[in-house]
């Protein structure tokens, strides 16, 4: 077995670590993901738990991520299944990464248990049904997962899509931003602006229509006035991010 090839070796998994770090080009944050990935199918071929921790934690230690994001990347498959058997064309491939607020927001809720807490807050789910490419932030939101939790970060992973998880990873793989609660505070009324922005210029360009009735045209009068005040008030506070 794996195990038994290794167990003699007291620093064969240093000397594995080391090698796979030195081939790999670690500043490059797909190169680095990739490693995570290929470090991991192989740790999980290790079914003593002692040991796998211990491996767990080193590897984790040189990646430069803590060991519950490492833990998260390592199969879930019956024991002496390894993911080396699939072929690499049948691997899944990251879900298209959504808009950069927010991939901005996800990474916060993922990663930052105040950030979260702060979007749970909101009325998040009226705000993002309304923004095209959320769907994956509110799954993060409506899910269980705390991002101290490496048990509910697992479990979040195993209700994912391989494509959607290979996108997960790579975000659980990056740094959590530093003054991550006021960062998430910036990009939410970014989103809430983005929204409004939107509903406006639908309700501008609908205003247009030569079909519509006196009773329309007024309603729609004073949803225009109605959202372009709410712009404003969202404008006053200073660092809103505009995407």
């Amino acid at each position: 077995k794996f195990e038994n090839r290794v167990a003699g070796a007291q620093d064969f998994f240093d000397y594995w670590i080391e090698r796979e770090m030195e081939a790999a080009d670690v500043s490059s944050l797909g190169a680095k993901l990739q490693l995570a990935r290929r470090m991991a199918e192989t740790v999980s071929r290790v079914h003593d738990p002692l040991m796998r921790g211990e491996v767990v934690n080193k590897a984790s230690a040189r990646l430069g991520v803590s060991p519950a994001d490492f833990a998260t990347l390592l199969s879930t498959k019956p024991r002496g299944t390894a993911f080396s058997e699939a072929p690499d064309s049948a691997r899944a491939q990251a879900a298209p990464a959504p808009r950069h607020d927010v991939a901005i927001l996800c990474l916060l809720a993922l990663r930052d248990e105040a950030a979260r807490n702060f979007l749970l807050a909101q009325s998040w789910r009226e705000i993002l049904e309304q923004l095209p490419d959320a769907e994956i932030l509110i799954r993060i939101l409506q899910s269980e997962l705390h991002p101290d939790d490496s048990a509910s970060l697992s479990a979040f992973m195993a209700s994912l899509s391989p494509a959607e998880e290979a996108l997960v990873s790579a975000w659980l793989l990056q740094k959590v931003p530093a003054a991550a609660e006021k960062m998430v505070e910036k990009w939410w009324l970014g989103i809430r602006h983005a929204v409004l922005r939107r509903r406006l210029a639908a309700a501008q360009n609908r205003i247009k229509l030569q079909e519509l009735s006196t009773g329309d045209v007024v309603n729609l009068q004073k949803q225009i006035l109605d959202l372009q005040e709410q712009l404003h008030e969202l404008s006053q506070p200073a660092g809103a991010a505009d995407n």
